[in-house]
């Protein structure tokens, strides 16, 4: 829950406590976080958040070298022509930057747990992350409408998630080994689950909505170690 606090938006929900950036008050907001500072140098905010509702009209990041350690950002809906002030940090756990920016080198990040991102084939070396527990891609929508030209994170542990995809089957599915649940949102080109075979070593869990072409849901059905099966509305476990 974001709420405001004085002059700030502060976020205690998620990754513990989070300060929302407010283009109007950038100055304050850097200050907010110097002044929670300790004498041992710990503040009480590990994280940054932006979003236009709730101030956030940057369009670079340059700001982050403001600020010592974080290890959680999270901005969404954001129109960014410079992202390289995000390289001031190497120790972010959880990652995500929602809307229009240039590409990421993601060799730079190499602990974080929980990524959410929207798509562009010129991030580069997402299958390098090793720590990674959680993904998060947003709007993958190529003209071949596969997978062919994205390099999905070799490993996840946990969980991922595909949200307004266009690809038609799942045959060019790549890396996530270890995932254990599968979600897909809004994937309105989606006909077979064919090739969601490739994770059938650890895949428990199957969430699937708004998928109305979806035809060949056997593939799915098939996994042996499923414990839930829910597709467009039905549960099948």
């Amino acid at each position: 829950m974001i709420k405001k606090q004085g002059k700030y938006y502060i976020d205690t929900e998620n990754w513990g406590t989070s300060l929302g950036i407010d283009s109007s008050n950038l100055k304050g907001c850097i200050e907010e976080y110097h002044n929670s500072t300790s004498f041992s140098g710990r503040t009480k905010f590990n994280g940054l958040f932006g979003h236009e509702s709730f101030g956030f009209k940057e369009i670079n990041l340059d700001f982050l070298t403001h600020f010592k350690t974080l290890n959680h950002i999270w901005f969404w809906n954001v129109n960014l022509e410079d992202i390289q002030g995000v390289y001031s940090f190497r120790e972010f756990e959880s990652f995500g930057i929602l809307g229009k920016r240039p590409p990421i080198n993601f060799s730079k990040f190499s602990q974080i747990k929980v990524l959410t991102i929207d798509w562009t084939n010129k991030d580069t070396n997402l299958s390098g992350l090793k720590s990674l527990e959680e993904f998060y891609l947003w709007h993958h929508k190529p003209k071949e409408k596969n997978f062919e030209d994205f390099k999905f994170p070799s490993y996840c542990s946990n969980k991922v998630q595909l949200n307004w995809t266009n690809v038609e089957t799942l045959e060019s599915l790549n890396g996530l080994i270890g995932t254990k649940s599968l979600e897909i949102h809004r994937s309105r080109n989606l006909r077979s689950l064919r090739g969601i075979e490739k994770l059938s070593d650890s895949l428990e869990e199957l969430i699937i909505r708004a998928c109305g072409k979806l035809i060949e849901i056997q593939p799915g059905l098939d996994l042996p170690n499923l414990k839930r099966i829910h597709i467009n509305g039905k549960n099948y476990k």
